[in-house]
């Protein structure tokens, strides 16, 4: 399951969310769970009251964690990405993580323990100091390793 907050939550303002997988939303912060692996596009209308509005949509790549077991859902957005990027993390088990960011040649770039709760987990990778180019995401614990894609653009 991943929850989708707006920078702006203002109860004046109507929120329309289309989730990519054919779900849709209509609350400012808006959760759904993808039934397959997949890039999605996540679409968000703001309208305001004199019916102005706005669109803004990001592609997020949605993973089930079969190498990892205690993970059931991860995913990376958005991706591509300029200066940060998110990943989501829902975990069975409490566990310290280690993430890893690598490039395409296996080059470590940057390294990070952390402990993963129960529940979802949103981790802000910040991608300002790297090079437009690919990069390999590395999560790893006790129960094994999974490698997603990252495109940095600048």
């Amino acid at each position: 399951m991943f929850t989708f907050t707006p920078t702006i939550n203002d109860p004046n303002l109507k929120y329309s969310w289309n989730f990519g997988d054919g779900n849709t939303g209509n609350t400012a912060i808006a959760t759904n769970t993808y039934k397959a692996n997949g890039d999605y596009d996540v679409q968000l209308t703001i309208t305001n009251a004199r019916g102005c509005s706005e669109t803004k949509t990001i592609k997020i790549l949605v993973s089930s964690s079969k190498d990892i077991e205690y993970f059931t859902n991860v995913s990376l957005f958005p991706n591509p990405t300029a200066d940060q990027t998110t990943l989501s993390i829902y975990s069975n088990k409490n566990i310290e993580t280690t993430i890893s960011i690598r490039d395409i040649s296996g080059k470590l770039m940057e390294t990070t323990k952390l402990p993963i709760q129960v529940g979802g987990n949103e981790i802000t990778l910040a991608t300002q100091n790297l090079n437009s180019g690919l990069y390999l995401i590395q999560i790893s614990n006790s129960s094994g390793s999974e490698t997603m894609k990252l495109q940095v653009i600048k």
